[in-house]
């Protein structure tokens, strides 16, 4: 709330209070008493105001009884009226003071209101009032300059003009070529300054086409001149032939070739050497009685002239007083069903009464399971060879071979059953579901080579063993295997090979019966009709019994403990077999599909021997019926 208003406010306040005292006729200092009590404080001047009024004289009235009012007709008395509050208007205030403003200094006014009241004013600087009062114009080269000065109080300042700079006009010229210079005159319109400036040559733009040159003709490179049409040709030489030289030297059955290529343009030359031809020399080691072989000392190609002859040693004429034809059981009584030592006369098939070993028989019927320690051992042995092997660069198989009783059940004496469950399918599922060892069980590969020759027998009939037929179904499986992890492993396919049937020597079961020359029995024998690729180049140990028999030379070596072979294609693997007797009619096979092949007839893992071959594929080959050999000794030794 302002001061104005206030003070307005008290002074109406006071007169009302003043004209209320004098209308009731109250005692003057009850009423002063009052007012001093709630009257507000006010300015002095509102106070000099308030004593003016006072100090009015008032007009007293009495009331008759008759309620009659007797006045003075000497004295004019006025009704007291009602007043609104005090506005100030400064529009009609009087002047005090006045200080006039100047063009940078304010000035200032001050007015009194009616009311007594006063304020000053400002009034703000006028700023000055330039107009030009002299002028010096610029030129080209020169700066001008403007005055300007104050109408009011006489201050002045200068503007500079800037210099304009010249304004040249062409007035002649010449352009410029791609090769010639070029000139131009010019002239300032304002000042008539004139100059003149020489062009340089702008240069030919050239754009480029050329044909490349080749190994026997030059190209030529064009540029010409987009602007003047100018046009330079330059010739590029022709590159000549960068010739590469492939031999492929004349075999005894094909040309050889000497090609000339250029590796830019492909020109050839191709030179022929003519075939060499074959040169023949008798390979005594390798003929046999009734068999010449004549072999290439250039290729290996081999020309045989072949009778069918028993695989017996050369000479070879039956001891009738040997143990082995002591006729302990008379020819005449092997029939079906008889047992004479360890040997079981089983049924008639495929030509022949079929003998089955003693030493089988508890792994055919399913009698002699291992216990979950026999496995776990077998398991821990297997581990550790595959481990030892994957730490020396090589990889290890464990290859199991039935037994002639879990692939010709059919031919066991009548009641004599296969079991569902036996030895060898313990250790196969054993040790596939708790080793990494890679095992390779031939099982499935015999029974689908039975199947598509049934009239050929996969084993001898009076023997233990198998015969080429199922030494070849088994080398095919094992090979499958290994060429997963060595694809460079040669399997030969079953038609590359020339297949002639030979009274063999393999008749243990006869042996053991004092029969061994009185009955006989035929095997297949497979060569390889490119050939023999695979030479035997050391055997040791020689053994006895009917092994005593075998015509030993570098195709077969059966009675052999170690054969060691090397084989002409270098580029494939090595492999170092731990076999027994039926790796016999695997050996032809694996001789000819590795670069070095040795075989090791012995149940035990010799680290030392394994070392000095440095094989990269190590194969422990054991038969169905000798499984306990293969964890008997360490498993390192």
């Amino acid at each position: 709330m302002s001061s104005r208003f206030l003070i307005s406010l008290v002074l109406t306040l006071a007169l009302i209070l003043l004209m209320t005292a004098c209308a009731g006729q109250e005692d003057p200092v009850e009423t002063a008493s009052s007012e001093e009590k709630t009257a507000p404080v006010v300015s002095d001047e509102s106070t000099e105001q308030t004593e003016a009024a006072s100090s009015e004289p008032l007009q007293e009235t009495s009331d008759t009884d008759s309620g009659t009012e007797t006045e003075d007709p000497s004295v004019q008395t006025e009704e007291p009226a009602s007043e609104s509050p005090h506005v100030h208007d400064w529009d009609q205030a009087e002047t005090v003071s006045r200080s006039e403003p100047t063009c940078e200094l304010d000035g200032s006014v001050t007015l009194r209101c009616s009311c007594g009241e006063e304020r000053t004013d400002p009034l703000p600087a006028t700023g000055h009032s330039y107009s030009v009062t002299g002028e010096t114009s610029a030129t080209c080269t020169s700066d001008g300059s403007r005055t300007y000065t104050c109408s009011r109080c006489g201050n002045s300042y200068e503007e500079n003009l800037p210099a304009l700079g010249h304004h040249y006009i062409t007035t002649a010229k010449k352009d410029p070529t791609c090769e010639q210079a070029g000139w131009l005159e010019q002239t300032c319109d304002r000042c008539g300054e004139s100059i003149s400036e020489d062009r340089a040559p702008t240069g030919h733009s050239f754009t480029e086409t050329s044909s490349e040159a080749t190994c026997e003709t030059a190209g030529v490179r064009t540029e010409t001149c987009s602007v003047c049409g100018k046009t330079v040709t330059e010739t590029i030489p022709a590159l000549g032939h960068h010739f590469e030289v492939t031999e492929t030297p004349a075999t005894c059955d094909a040309d050889g070739k000497k090609i000339t290529r250029c590796t830019r343009c492909g020109k050839e030359t191709v030179e022929t050497t003519p075939a060499l031809g074959h040169r023949y020399f008798k390979d005594v080691v390798s003929s046999l009685p009734g068999k010449t072989v004549e072999v290439c000392d250039r290729c290996g190609d081999r020309l045989e002239t072949l009778i069918v002859t028993p695989i017996l040693k050369a000479g070879y004429s039956p001891n009738w007083n040997a143990s082995w034809n002591r006729q302990y059981v008379k020819l005449e009584n092997v029939k079906e069903g008889l047992h004479y030592d360890d040997v079981y006369v089983g049924k008639t098939g495929l030509g022949s009464v079929w003998l089955f070993h003693e030493g089988t028989r508890a792994d055919t019927l399913g009698t002699n399971l291992y216990t979950e320690a026999q496995l776990k051992l077998l398991a821990t042995v297997m581990q550790q060879r595959s481990d030892w092997c994957a730490s020396n660069g090589k990889t290890f198989y464990f290859l199991i071979t039935p037994n002639k009783d879990s692939v010709y059940p059919e031919y066991l004496p009548s009641g004599t059953a296969l079991a569902g469950n036996r030895r060898i399918d313990q250790v196969v599922n054993y040790l596939r579901s708790n080793t990494t060892v890679k095992v390779i069980d031939v099982r499935d590969a015999l029974a689908s080579a039975k199947a598509a020759r049934p009239n050929e027998s996969l084993y001898y009939p009076l023997d233990s063993h198998w015969n080429d037929n199922g030494g070849y179904a088994a080398y095919e499986a094992v090979l499958n295997v290994i060429r997963k992890d060595y694809p460079n492993a040669v399997l030969h396919a079953r038609n590359e090979y020339q297949i002639e049937m030979y009274d063999s020597y393999f008749k243990d079961n006869a042996y053991y019966m004092g029969l061994y020359d009185r009955m006989s029995t035929q095997g297949p024998v497979y060569t390889l009709k490119s050939g023999m690729i695979g030479k035997c180049i050391n055997a040791e140990g020689l053994l006895g019994g009917q092994f005593d028999n075998a015509y030993r030379d570098g195709l077969f070596s059966d009675g052999t403990l170690e054969a060691r072979f090397e084989c002409r294609y270098v580029n494939t693997p090595s492999v170092y077999v731990i076999n027994d007797s039926f790796f016999i009619a695997m050996t032809r096979f694996f001789r000819d599909s590795f670069s070095k092949c040795s075989r090791h007839w012995t149940n035990e893992f010799s680290v030392r021997s394994i070392q000095k071959e440095n094989p990269d594929i190590v194969i422990y080959q054991c038969v169905e019926g000798s499984l306990n050999s293969a964890f008997s000794t360490g498993a390192l030794n």
